[in-house]
């Protein structure tokens, strides 16, 4: 009789991560490739990530961050109504203040997920300047 303590080996809890990175990145592809101005976006955005981060000769662990952040920063924009993600004209005060939501969102979705701990501060601050 084998018993689990609930003790995921690397590669497992790895292999969970991709899976889960991977399935809430289909999500948002989804949700992108409705509205022309938003497609790829979060490929784009990964991609320009990944090559400041190699340039950085940033630790193999951290650019997995890196690149898993880079495809779910924008998670949190599923939640907005597809009136403002589709809208050609200007935002108005009002939508912006919701646009400016996301990355709230994007924490709340993704804080329930342990394996995505790591990345919860680059989705949720990936708006933010640092100089």
């Amino acid at each position: 009789m084998s018993v689990s303590l609930g003790v995921k080996s690397n590669e497992t809890a790895s292999s969970t991560k991709d899976n889960l990175v991977e399935t809430l990145a289909n999500l948002i592809n989804l949700t992108e490739a409705k509205f022309p101005f938003w497609r790829d976006h979060s490929v784009m955005v990964t991609m320009h990530a990944l090559d400041i981060a190699n340039e950085m000769n940033l630790g193999e662990d951290f650019i997995r961050d890196i690149r898993d952040a880079g495809r779910l920063h924008d998670i949190g924009k599923v939640l907005l109504s597809e009136k403002i993600l589709s809208k050609e004209e200007s935002l108005t005060e009002r939508d912006w203040r919701l646009v400016k939501l996301h990355p709230d969102w994007g924490r709340m979705i993704l804080a329930p997920f342990m394996e995505l701990k790591g990345i919860l501060p680059l989705v949720y601050y990936h708006h933010e300047l640092h100089d």
